[in-house]
């Protein structure tokens, strides 16, 4: 039922650090819920991955839900995608708005938004850094 049977000769490594770099790996998605829909890895950035940057998406995105209390007037501090990121909010952002955050090779970006109806509505621009230990 498969056809004529070729086996080739398979690769030996010397040991479990050189298998493991050779293969392509991907998170499989939530069994329970998505059946099988393999993806890069959407994780926490490793300190030293040198070796494993090819398992971590170029794009990846993250949303905050804007706290009771928020001052549009100072920094907002967030943690994501392995960084620690400050953000400048624009002077209309309110408690209950939603900050949406995006990495694209390395690029960050943000924006304000609210939901309407079930829809994000776009309703500024914000201004995002990364915070550097001194």
């Amino acid at each position: 039922w498969s056809g004529d049977a070729v086996w080739e000769q398979g690769q030996q490594f010397n040991t479990l650090r050189e298998a493991s770099r050779s293969l392509v790996q991907f998170d499989g998605g939530d069994a329970g819920r998505d059946l099988f829909t393999p993806k890069k890895f959407y994780g926490q950035v490793i300190n030293d991955a040198s070796d494993m940057a090819s398992l971590l998406a170029s794009f990846r995105s993250q949303v905050f839900l804007l706290p009771e209390g928020v001052n549009a007037a100072l920094p907002f501090f967030v943690e994501c995608f392995g960084k620690r990121l400050t953000v400048a909010l624009p002077p209309n952002a309110v408690a209950g708005q939603v900050l949406n955050v995006w990495i694209s090779n390395n690029v960050l970006t943000a924006s304000l938004g609210m939901m309407v109806q079930g829809q994000m509505t776009f309703l500024g621009p914000a201004s995002v850094q990364e915070m550097f230990d001194q």
